[in-house]
Formats: C-alpha cells, sequence, structure tokens
C-alpha cells in the first residue's frame, strides 16, 4: 500500500482537532471516524500503566434476557426484580423505585442467569449519551437483569470489581460509547464483541484498593448531600400543593382495585390503553376542580404549541458553532433552565429560518421533553440568542396570564408529574403525542398568587442546587486526584 503524506491530502486552514489521519494497520474492523477520534485512546496514552482488553480480565462477559409486558409477574405474585436500564443511576448506584418483575418460573428456565455478587452491570443499549452506564451489583438474594445489560465477573486477583466499574464509568462519561456505539431506530448499543476489545488501565491491587477508597468516600459525602437536596424538594412540593388547595388521592394498587371499567365517553381522547384511563387520572383531574382556583387546560392558555424537526444527520443544514444557529435537544436541557451549549449541533441560518422557521425560540419559552430518556424533562429558555429545537421537545409559549416559572413549577409538582404520566404512551421508546400537550390540565390563581409560589420555590431550588454543586465539586476533587494516579 503506498503511504500519503498528509500534507498532500490537506489544504491550509484544516482544523486538525476534528480532521485526522488513522493507519490502515490501525483500522479495527470499522470505518466510522469517530471510533478513531482519539476519544479512547487519548485517555489511555497517558496511562502508566499496562493496558488490557476487557475479555483478559473478566470471567465471564453475559448478556441478561428479554421480558415482554405479557410476561411479567403480577404484584401479587411471587417475584423477583428484572434489572433495567431504568434500575442504573448515573454515579454506578443501583435504585429500585420503579422495578420490573418475573415470576417464579424463571428460577427454573433462567437459573444461569442470576446475578451474583461482585458482578459489575454495564447498560449495553441505551440512548447514546447514557448507552454504558455501569454499575456495582453486591447484593444478596436473587436478581435477574435485562438483553440491554451485560454482567461481567472479573478476575479478582487482577481487577477489583468495584474499580472496573468506576473505569467504564469515567469511559461513558468522557463520550468513549457515546462515539463507539452502533445506533439504529433511535437506539445505541456496546455489542458483546466491541466490550471485550476495550482496554482497561491494570494499576497493582493496591493502588485500586486505593482508588476504590476515595470513590468510597467520596460516594458517602455525596449521598449525604444529595439527600439533603432532596429534602428541601419535598418541601416544594408540600407547599406548592398547599398553596394551591389541591389533597391528591391515594391511589390503592390492590389487583381487584386494578380491575375496572370506563365509559367510553370518558375514554381519553385517541388513548385506549388501560394505564392512559385509570381511574386515579380522573380522580387527581377533580381534585384540581376542587382547588382554590379554576382548573384550566393549557391550549387556552397558549400562544403557541409547537415541536421542530430534524434535518438529516451529517446532511449540509448543519454548520459550525460560529456560523450556525444552536439547535437543542431534549437532552440538552435540565430542570435549572440550563442550556447545555457546548454539546449542542447548531444549524444554518437559512434553514433555522425556513424549514424551522414555526420552532424559533423566544424569551421565556417553555420546553417539555416529549421522547426519550428525559421525557418529562422541563426547562425556561431564558437566553436573548437565536436558537431552535428538534421533534423531541415540545416549545409551549405562554399567554401572559400564565407566568412560565409558575407552571414549570406545577409540572414539577407530584400532582404535575401524575398527569405528564398519564400522556405518556406505552410503547418500547416512551413519547408523549404533541397534539395532547394542549390538554394538560392545572390550576390557575392570580397573577401574585404565581409570583410568590415562583420565588418560594427558586429560593429552595437555590438550597437544593447549593448542595449539588458540593457533590459536583467533590467528585471533581476525587476524579482530578485517581488521574494524577494513573496518568505517567
Amino acid at each position: 500500500m503506498r503511504t500519503i503524506n498528509p500534507d498532500i491530502i490537506f489544504t491550509k486552514g484544516y482544523n486538525p482537532k476534528t480532521v485526522f489521519i488513522t493507519e490502515y494497520k490501525d483500522l479495527d474492523g470499522r470505518l466510522d471516524p469517530l471510533y478513531y477520534s482519539g476519544a479512547i485512546y487519548g485517555f489511555l496514552d497517558k496511562v502508566k500503566f499496562p493496558l488490557k482488553p476487557l475479555t483478559e480480565i473478566a470471567e465471564y462477559i453475559k448478556t441478561g434476557f428479554a421480558v415482554g409486558k405479557e410476561s411479567q409477574a403480577d404484584d401479587d405474585a411471587e417475584k423477583y426484580i428484572h434489572i433495567r436500564p431504568t434500575n442504573m443511576g448515573e454515579n454506578g448506584e443501583l435504585k429500585f423505585d420503579k422495578n420490573i418483575y418475573v415470576g417464579v418460573e424463571y428460577l427454573e428456565t433462567k437459573k444461569d442467569q442470576f446475578l451474583k455478587p461482585k458482578d459489575v452491570l454495564f447498560n449495553n443499549t441505551n440512548s447514546q449519551e447514557l448507552v454504558g452506564k455501569t454499575c456495582f451489583f453486591n447484593l444478596d438474594g436473587i436478581y435477574f437483569s435485562s438483553n440491554h445489560i451485560t454482567r461481567i465477573k472479573t478476575n479478582s486477583a487482577i481487577v477489583l470489581p468495584e474499580y472496573l466499574c468506576w473505569i467504564l464509568n469515567y469511559y461513558q462519561q468522557q463520550k468513549v460509547f457515546f462515539n463507539t456505539c452502533t445506533n439504529w431506530n433511535n437506539q445505541s448499543g456496546i455489542g458483546s464483541e466491541l466490550l471485550k476489545k476495550i482496554k482497561i488501565p491494570i494499576p497493582p491491587i493496591t493502588i485500586q484498593k486505593e482508588i476504590v477508597s476515595k470513590l468510597n468516600d467520596t460516594s458517602k459525602k455525596s449521598r449525604k448531600s444529595q439527600e439533603n437536596s432532596q429534602i428541601f424538594l419535598k418541601t416544594i412540593d408540600t407547599y406548592l400543593l398547599k398553596e394551591l388547595g389541591i389533597t391528591l388521592p391515594e391511589e390503592d394498587n390492590r389487583i381487584e382495585k386494578r380491575i375496572f371499567t370506563v365509559e367510553y365517553k370518558d375514554v381519553l381522547k385517541s388513548k385506549l390503553d388501560p394505564y392512559s384511563n385509570k381511574l386515579i387520572f380522573k380522580k387527581i383531574k377533580q381534585a384540581f376542580r376542587n382547588s382554590k382556583y379554576s382548573s384550566v387546560k393549557l391550549k387556552d392558555y397558549t400562544i403557541r404549541i409547537t415541536s421542530g424537526a430534524t434535518p438529516l444527520a451529517g446532511g449540509d443544514d448543519y454548520t459550525s458553532k460560529e456560523e450556525g444557529i444552536p439547535f437543542i435537544r431534549s437532552g440538552e436541557i435540565n430542570e435549572f433552565n440550563e442550556i447545555d451549549f457546548d454539546n449542542c449541533l447548531f444549524v444554518k441560518r437559512e434553514i433555522h429560518n425556513t424549514m424551522l422557521k414555526s420552532s424559533q425560540l423566544k424569551y421565556h419559552d417553555v420546553l417539555i421533553a416529549i421522547v426519550g430518556a428525559t421525557i418529562g424533562q422541563v426547562a425556561i429558555y431564558n437566553d436573548v440568542r437565536e436558537a431552535n429545537i428538534n421533534q423531541a421537545l415540545a416549545l409551549v409559549r405562554l399567554k401572559k396570564s400564565v407566568l412560565p416559572e409558575y407552571f414549570k413549577s406545577f409540572l414539577f409538582s407530584s400532582a404535575g408529574k401524575k398527569i405528564l404520566d398519564q400522556l405518556k404512551r406505552p410503547v418500547a421508546r416512551a413519547n408523549i403525542n404533541l397534539d395532547e400537550i394542549g390538554t394538560i390540565e392545572f390550576p390557575l390563581p392570580p397573577i401574585e398568587i404565581q409570583q410568590k409560589i415562583i420565588e418560594f420555590v427558586n429560593m429552595t431550588r437555590q438550597d437544593s442546587q447549593n448542595f449539588l454543586k458540593t457533590v459536583d465539586l467533590e467528585n471533581e476533587k476525587s476524579l482530578n486526584e485517581i488521574e494524577e494516579i494513573l496518568k505517567k
């Protein structure tokens, strides 16, 4: 093969940060540029310890199994948790607030699939932003995992499972899996064969123990700060419901109460599934109507409800940050009204003013995530720069009688979350129909009461956010110390 001088290929003015050459001998069975962009090897070049592919340090790498809705265990049956990506936090913790169960028959048919203490659980399929998040499993009892989770047992004489968990999460946060995953049908995945090739730095066990000790210490401090943050957030919900005069009904989940009939005239328009028509939702809306203030429908108090579109990926509609208009997606908003402009795409002004004209953002527009992992997230666009959105976000432009911060605070309350839950379509990738956003009911107090609620919510959220900033600082300090341990 003839070697080509890079100077012949590239004319002056190319950006070496985005244009690079990979030698043929270094190709790894793939031709996608992101895989060779340095996201993996850029970090590993700085490591002073030997590198080994995951397959050489693991006793097994196994994928779980799928369970359809029809095969899930009834609430009253003997059952076992089937761990899914929704049980995996973004910081390596397992959470069991919303669980899927399998029945006793799986004890025999899937007895080789029991999770074992010290397994490392790797999320192999998710949205591109979340694929690769990893948890350390160390629980007693019988648990299973889904086919979207890969179980890894390390050779503990070489690698501590807690250390491997941290390394894989570190890769995920550094967008290693974002850059190397395969994408299909709005999902992204890391197959077992690719995972086996991922290179892991292998310091001596004594150094791994030092790293794990730092991680455990930081984790304890973080949990305490997060607990304090949650205490503040719970006071918001209690205050808001009391101020509005809403008493939410309790849901009875006994089997006899989960079998019900609904008259056709009362069936939620365009939705015939049992969940959307549960009686609890009707009772919640009645609670709104019994509150201190009138219950109104969103569509009667908006100037516009719309969503964006997505130009062809990698097409000519996109451009540079310097020349383009920010194109915001659902993963780039958060509850603190912060927009991640550093990671968003940019579209050409021509596209902003033609194809995406109806979804141009204005100051104080409310944004609601209606598709994917962040569904139900709400933010207010408090920026003066021009921007646009994709189809995974709903734009709600309110009339002056509804303050955006009040409406957002209501949607974040336990009452508002229930209403959004009702609108979610129970399909493989949850979504909310844009046409149904306008059907959202909420109590509408006078402007002065809305302002009073906003002031309390903002003050309390700031206290909560201060605790979360403490978490970020602790995590950043710990990360810097560990990176220094691993560097040459």
